[in-house]
């Protein structure tokens, strides 16, 4: 999406609903769970350190709190009912995957 676009999209939101909060949601994980994200602010306001190797501009995105906690309790009610999660992760071959959220914060939705 160009800049462009993005600033129309906002403008109709703003113009519509007002001063609201932006987040960004995705179905996403191993099981295409729904989850969303918090928009970061920029950690360097140099526009340089914000743009890939493609040319794109890449905002920070972060799991939204209020995502993980539902996901934390849905663990827990699915633990309730008597199924295990196994948190996202490689293992080595013949291991088996340790149940629990995972401690990278990325994986906690799945």
């Amino acid at each position: 999406m160009k800049i462009d676009d993005l600033i129309e999209m906002l403008q109709k939101v703003r113009k519509e609903k007002g001063n609201v909060e932006v987040v960004c949601n995705s179905f996403c994980g191993t099981n295409n769970a729904h989850a969303f994200f918090v928009i970061e602010p920029w950690g360097s306001q140099d526009v340089n350190d914000h743009i890939n190797g493609l040319g794109e501009f890449c905002l920070v995105m972060a799991i939204a709190p209020a995502c993980q906690e539902k996901t934390i309790k849905d663990i827990d009610d699915m633990n309730k009912l008597g199924y295990t999660f196994y948190r996202s992760q490689f293992v080595e071959k013949g291991q088996m995957p340790r149940m629990g959220l995972s401690i990278c914060p990325w994986h906690v939705p799945w």
